[in-house]
């Protein structure tokens, strides 16, 4: 039996111990206490100013990203003595390859990184259709940036396990170790070959999407234009801020049926969820009756606020046949009410 025993330096000095890296249910734990933190500050603000951030639309996730950053950023870096509450209650803390609290510049790039897939996820584009070619190459972008970055972010948190570093820690040149080995030398390195592993799955995906795409797009492209214009519709009345429409099929022991389904945010607070729901499955019944056929229609209508750091959403939804809808809505009567 033999033991590795490191050699003291020339001069009998004792070398440091190495840091000791953080463990990955420590960080997860650590995660979700600053998530849980950043969302009661998102929970006062709604309480506070409802009406404003509502009118806000998806751009209030602005506000939450500006707060996650200056959270994050400069609570783990030397300003903040290295971590964020979650991670002082886990005993953690944000350092370089030498042990130290990095700079506030360096740990809001950490942070930046981290936190970019996360608020792109589900953000639209105003203007630009998803079968244009713009609308395509934006889309394609933000799909690598919002999947991409999270996989990646996720693949290293569950397999790099000499360093622990995260594509965020990567980029940033941090290390996440436990308190007791602050200012003490990380020597463990970053095996590369995950980056080869993790780049070979991103680019298998990328090519089973860009098929799936090419294939749905060459099928379903007279369907895809006629939803394009029908949002296009719905977009340019007063109050909304995003339309969503797509062909579903609901499966039963009896029978199958499709629906045309149509999704649509409101910025702000409408007078009546109920009455603008009906009005805009009015607008949809006269511009694409063509597409409706004999299949149902789902509206679903929805406003609240969206700050990244906490979500709040009312909604009110109606599905039924074409003939249905055309009575109640000869019953009710539609107008403005946003």
């Amino acid at each position: 039996m033999s033991t590795n025993v490191k050699p003291a330096p020339a001069g009998g000095e004792t070398m440091p111990e190495p840091a000791q890296i953080a463990g990955f249910w420590r960080r997860i734990f650590a995660l979700l206490i600053d998530m849980a933190l950043l969302a009661c500050v998102g929970i006062v603000i709604g309480v506070l100013a409802f009406r404003q951030v509502a009118a806000f639309g998806q751009g209030g996730r602005l506000i939450g990203a500006v707060i996650t950053l200056l959270y994050y950023g400069l609570l783990n870096s030397r300003l903040g003595g290295g971590a964020t509450p979650g991670k002082r209650l886990l005993g953690l803390c944000v350092v370089d390859r030498e042990g130290n609290p990095v700079s506030p510049m360096r740990s809001l790039l950490r942070t930046a990184v981290f936190w970019t897939p996360y608020y792109l996820n589900g953000v639209f584009f105003p203007g630009l259709a998803p079968t244009q070619p713009l609308g395509i190459v934006v889309g394609f972008f933000d799909a690598v940036i919002v999947f991409g970055g999270i996989g990646l972010i996720i693949y290293l948190y569950l397999f790099n396990r000499r360093t622990r570093q995260s594509l965020h820690d990567l980029i940033a040149a941090t290390f996440v170790v436990t308190r007791e080995s602050v200012h003490r030398p990380v020597e463990r390195r970053f095996w590369r070959a995950h980056l080869a592993i993790a780049g070979g799955c991103g680019l298998l995906i990328l090519l089973l999407s860009v098929t799936a795409l090419k294939f749905l797009w060459s099928s379903q492209t007279r369907t895809l234009n006629q939803l394009t214009a029908l949002v296009q519709v719905v977009n340019s009345r007063p109050g909304v801020e995003y339309t969503q429409a797509r062909i579903s099929t609901f499966y039963s022991s009896s029978m199958t049926r499709t629906a045309l389904v149509i999704n649509v945010r409101l910025r702000g607070v409408p007078r009546s969820l109920e009455a603008t729901r009906d009005e805009i499955a009015d607008a949809v019944l006269r511009a694409s009756p063509s597409i409706l056929g004999e299949q149902n229609l789902g509206v679903t209508v929805s406003y609240g606020y969206d700050l990244g750091i906490f979500r709040w959403t009312n909604s009110n939804n109606y599905m039924a046949t074409p003939k249905t809808w055309a009575q109640r809505l000869g019953a009710h009567g539609v107008g403005p009410t946003i």
